[in-house]
């Protein structure tokens, strides 16, 4: 079965319908800068529990 050629009236307009949910820059910006500060906090989180259970055991 081969493919039915659309308008390019019709294209323009599935173009249009999908704009809207597709990232902006903006929004790759900040979720990047939230999954750096996530990673951060967990390796600091980490940490401090590694070395609270290994100055309860060495201390």
């Amino acid at each position: 079965m081969t493919p039915t050629p659309h308008s390019n009236s019709e294209r323009i307009t599935f173009i249009e319908a999908i704009l809207p949910h597709l990232a902006t820059k903006a929004d790759l910006e900040r979720h990047t800068k939230l999954l750096i500060m996530w990673y951060v906090g967990t390796q600091i989180a980490l940490f401090a529990a590694l070395f609270a259970v290994l100055s309860r055991f060495l201390g």
